[in-house]
């Protein structure tokens, strides 16, 4: 599972050189190098507000679903980004485990 802002200065979502010494690829390149490397099937995007979901189905159960500060978090991680609450990562990691037991050993 990948969260990741568009407002990111450290880690930009389109790639390029961050805020920081971060000099990498965007995030939809990511994404596709794992749904590759999990042989994958093409993605399915959502839009709900200011969230987009994409979720890719994968071989033996295995799933590709695509910042600093935790979003739903109460508490600042680092220093300069502000908190997200477009979502909750902690119930949306939970609900990514519960609909991939395969990852609970």
């Amino acid at each position: 599972m990948h969260i990741h802002g568009t407002a990111d200065r450290l880690i930009p979502y389109n790639g390029g050189r961050g805020a920081g010494v971060v000099n990498g690829p965007s995030v939809a390149d990511v994404d596709a190098f794992w749904r590759n490397a999990d042989q994958c099937g093409p993605p399915a995007v959502t839009t709900a507000g200011p969230v987009t979901t994409s979720t890719a189905g994968c071989a033996d159960n295995r799933a590709v679903v695509g910042g600093h500060q935790w979003p739903g978090g109460t508490t600042f991680l680092e220093r300069g980004d502000p908190m997200s609450q477009a979502l909750n990562a902690t119930q949306t990691f939970w609900q990514f485990f519960v609909d991939h037991p395969g990852y609970r050993n």
